[in-house]
């Protein structure tokens, strides 16, 4: 059962999620220093060093990526940054989205055919950050999965249980590794290859991607310009945890009337030319960032051939524009927001 779809259904469930209002978590009091241990399907969960789980006000909270077991199958995507912590668990059950700074979750069934999104409280159990690693609490998760828990307060043991129902919903467990692999590495896990640009460019030309410009703007990720007869597309392409490169979804852009695009993705402006002759007649573009209080940046580009150009966005505040100037003084212009 291929769950690849997944992460393109938690991207829109985001959505929903962040454009409501809600409760705004308070600063949670220290975890205790007790470390539980964890049984699935009555086998014990290792954890790595500094990714223990974590008892915090009688509450068990794991690593989220502890629902990536092959007995559980749940597909995992977090979304790091310095505010706040978003998150999605998804399987054939349901999916929940979540972010670190709010008292309550959504979630909706996998099972209906409406995908209702309902919102529900965490009731004390707010996720948090412990380490750069985003802890969940175990049961409410657990159990909105499809997964029974038992606690043993004696032993300090959590018990995670699927049932047969469940268990027949799986992948074997070399496809679900499979699948795993081709998640993207996360940033701050440094034991993989660094992207490199003959890589990439070896990359492109064995995908058949005709690729105008690019940039490498991490140790795993590049930013990529695809243009072809009438669209262009701008993508990440990102190391796997497999090793190899793969691209995210893009979304195609058409030409304007005057034979050229102007798009505002992925961290960048594109400038795309379409039209032969256009592209023969403009001598030069120039770029323009607009900030508040009338202050601007400008940034020059020169063709000379290219169909197009990645220029790097300076603050996710500016708006801007692209004229691009032809040879015998014509000006063609785009905005973009």
């Amino acid at each position: 059962m291929n769950r690849k779809w997944t992460f393109v259904l938690a991207a829109g469930l985001m959505v929903a999620v962040f454009s409501r209002s809600d409760n705004v978590v308070s600063a949670a009091p220290e975890h205790s220093t007790g470390i539980p241990n964890l049984l699935i399907d009555d086998q014990p969960v290792p954890f790595m060093k500094n990714h223990q789980a974590i008892v915090r006000n009688n509450r068990v909270y794991v690593p989220i990526g502890v629902f990536e077991h092959p007995s559980i199958q749940a597909n995992v995507w977090v979304h790091p940054n310095e505010e706040e912590y978003t998150g999605s668990l998804i399987n054939h059950k349901v999916q929940l989205t979540f972010d670190t700074t709010r008292t309550s979750f959504s979630y909706s069934d996998n099972e209906t055919d409406n995908h209702k999104t309902t919102i529900a409280s965490w009731n004390g159990a707010t996720p948090f950050v412990h380490e750069k690693e985003l802890m969940v609490p175990l049961r409410a998760i657990a159990e909105k999965l499809g997964i029974q828990v038992k606690w043993n307060n004696k032993t300090s043991v959590a018990s995670l249980t699927t049932d047969a129902e469940y268990r027949e919903q799986l992948d074997t467990v070399e496809e679900w590794e499979d699948l795993l692999g081709e998640q993207p590495i996360e940033e701050d896990d440094v034991s993989g290859e660094a992207i490199t640009e003959p890589e990439l460019s070896a990359y492109f030309e064995d995908n058949d991607l005709a690729i105008s410009d690019y940039e490498i703007v991490s140790r795993y990720a590049a930013v990529a310009l695809e243009i072809d007869e009438s669209e262009s597309s701008v993508f990440t392409v990102e190391r796997r945890k497999n090793g190899q490169l793969g691209w995210d979804i893009s979304i195609k852009t058409g030409a304007n009337e005057e034979g050229f695009s102007v798009h505002r993705t992925n961290g960048f402006v594109s400038v795309a030319v379409y039209d032969e002759t256009l592209k023969q007649e403009v001598e030069y573009g120039v770029v323009t960032f607009f900030y508040g209080k009338g202050e601007s940046k400008t940034e020059k580009i020169y063709f000379e051939g290219n169909s197009g150009f990645l220029v790097k966005i300076p603050d996710s505040q500016v708006t801007g524009t692209v004229r691009l100037y032809g040879k015998d003084g014509s000006i063609y212009e785009d905005t973009f927001w």
